[in-house]
């Protein structure tokens, strides 16, 4: 039971760090790689450190960073590149009613 505690605290805590990964905004793409890993390798030391984890916990805590930051850039990309699609089609049609 304690083990599962300690997951879903991570995980908890985990979504109070999105923030930090949208400072990345101007990087090359090699370069916010590098930094996403670079995070996510701090963020599992200071839980392992912090919540005392276990050495198979703590796989499961970078396994779970790594796969729900990587959804959650994938999900918001999607999210922007609708709504730009969105207002291209706005504009068009705009462009289209002005004619």
């Amino acid at each position: 039971m304690e083990r599962y505690l300690k997951i879903l605290l991570v995980l908890a805590l985990c979504f109070g760090m999105t923030p930090a990964l949208s400072a990345q905004e101007q990087l090359t793409p090699e370069e916010k790689e590098k930094k996403f890993y670079e995070f996510i390798e701090k963020e599992v030391e200071r839980y392992e450190s912090t919540l005392k984890l276990e050495s198979w916990q703590v796989f499961y805590v970078d396994s779970i960073l790594t796969h729900d930051y990587r959804a959650m850039q994938e999900e918001y990309l999607k999210s922007g590149a609708g709504r730009e699609q969105k207002a291209r089609e706005r504009r068009a049609a705009k462009h289209a009613a002005a004619k």
